[in-house]
Formats: C-alpha cells, structure tokens, sequence
C-alpha cells in the first residue's frame, strides 16, 4: 500500500481529519432515535413489577442531556436560517437599481438655482417652531 498522494489529495485528507464535515441532519436523527430507544426502555422498566427509581434515574439523565443536545442543534439550524435569509435581503438589495447611487436632487447637474431658496434666521426659527407646534397636537 505504498501509494503517492499528490500535494491537493494530501491537503484534502489532512483537512478532513482535521475539520470532519459532520451532517447535522444524520447527526440529528440518530439522536432522536436514541432518545426513543431511552424512551421505550424508560416504560418498560416503570411497566415491570419493580418499582425501583434508582433504576430510571440514570435513564432520567441520559434522555434530558439527549433533549438538551436536540435543542442546541435546534437553534443552531434557525440561526443558520436567520443568517442565511438576512444575507439573501442584504444581496437582493445590493442587485436593486437604486443601491449605492446618490439621490438625484443632490446630484451637482440637477441642483437648478430657482430650486434652491435662502432662509434668514427668523424665518428658520419660525419654521422650527410650526413644526414643533403640529408635532404636539
């Protein structure tokens, strides 16, 4: 078996004994399945004629860490969810036509002088302070 790995074939298993790729789904139903294994084994001990806790106990704190466990994978696959909508807005937003272009009014050709109006600092304050007045009622 004495085999020449190329450089990328030698990176690639390295890699993979390093960082396993785990599939979350596999993962996920084995543990529900072990969890309604402890289950099953649960009634059948409360179903015999001992009525001993000391034996579900054990059981007890097998299927709480398996629970435990299946909540955490929960909400980590929402999280990725979450993540992966919120990046799907941030993308489809970057696509849209107005994104990263400056507002046509504020463009140096559109700013025409009859558009533009001075404002002394009466009239500012009176402005201000009609505005402040509405906002209040």
């Amino acid at each position: 078996m004495n085999k020449k790995l190329t450089k990328k074939q030698l990176i690639e298993k390295l890699d993979n004994v390093v960082n396993p790729k785990i599939d979350l789904n596999e993962v996920k139903s084995d543990l529900e399945s072990a969890y309604s294994s402890l289950k099953k084994a649960k009634q059948k001990i409360k179903d015999s004629s001992e009525k001993d806790n000391s034996a579900l106990k054990p059981l007890k704190k097998a299927m709480r860490f398996l629970s435990d466990e299946l909540d955490e994978m929960e909400d980590i696959t929402n999280a990725e969810e979450v993540e992966e909508e919120e990046q799907a807005v941030i993308d489809k937003n970057e696509q849209s036509e107005g994104h990263g272009k400056m507002f046509n009014a504020l463009k140096g050709g559109d700013v025409r002088e009859n558009k533009v109006i001075t404002l002394n600092q009466s009239t500012l304050k009176r402005i201000v302070e009609r505005v402040i007045q509405s906002q209040r009622k």
